[in-house]
């Protein structure tokens, strides 16, 4: 993972001198903390056990490779590889997805586990709203699953048709867009219709955003 204080391109046209962090397992995914102090990171090899990491984002130590030596402020261990980690969006919280079919909440004062969501497939996303009452996750049995923060239950699920890799919802959170592993791109309304496909791309979708600046396509049709 690099970390580059982008900040300085602007004062000159030497290459930025990133923070670097190395793991022995493939990273898939890092966030920072919504005050910019830490990062998590997201790593694990399949059918291994995976893991999460969180460091903080001042420069210290490095090695002959530049890679920072402290070691991480927490290390969350999972029964298979952490396909993301994100933090919520008042930093108190943590949440996981993981190749072992979970999603799991992390407390952030002393990173205690606080809610575990199975399910019956890998689990390749988790992703807030704004407000973050609110968490969805993608899974390959093709269902997108929106949970309610707070009291840690459900409170809606709906089936995409495809092993997906990706769930995010809009600025607004008033849709989801979706990725799969029938290389197709989707948005859906929250109660589950579908807003718009988008074509079909040739290679299989892993991640996608909206651009916070647009806005949201009208879901007036219904899911397929």
């Amino acid at each position: 993972v690099e970390l580059a204080r982008l900040a300085s391109l602007s004062e000159t046209d030497e290459k930025p001198n990133p923070i670097k962090w190395k793991q022995e397992d493939p990273i898939y995914h890092a966030s920072f903390s919504p005050d910019e102090q830490y990062i998590a990171t997201a790593a694990g090899s399949q059918r291994f056990n995976g893991v999460c990491k969180v460091y903080a984002t001042e420069r210290g130590e490095a090695d002959f490779g530049g890679n920072q030596t402290a070691e991480p402020l927490a290390k969350l261990d999972h029964a298979d590889a952490v396909t993301t980690a994100t933090f919520s969006p008042d930093g108190k919280f943590l949440f996981t997805s993981s190749l072992d079919g979970t999603a799991q909440i992390f407390d952030r004062r002393m990173y205690d586990q606080v809610g575990t969501f199975k399910h019956p497939n890998w689990v390749t996303s988790v992703n807030m709203t704004k407000d973050g009452r609110n968490f969805c996750t993608a899974c390959q049995d093709g269902i997108i699953r929106i949970y309610d923060v707070g009291t840690r239950k459900q409170v809606q699920a709906f089936s995409t048709g495809e092993p997906l890799s990706w769930a995010v919802f809009s600025p607004s959170d008033l849709e989801v867009m979706s990725t799969s592993l029938e290389s197709v791109v989707s948005i859906w309304g929250i109660e589950g219709r579908l807003g718009h496909h988008l074509q079909q791309h040739k290679e299989a979708l892993e991640t996608v955003s909206l651009a916070r600046d647009q806005p949201d396509v009208p879901a007036d049709q219904p899911a397929s």
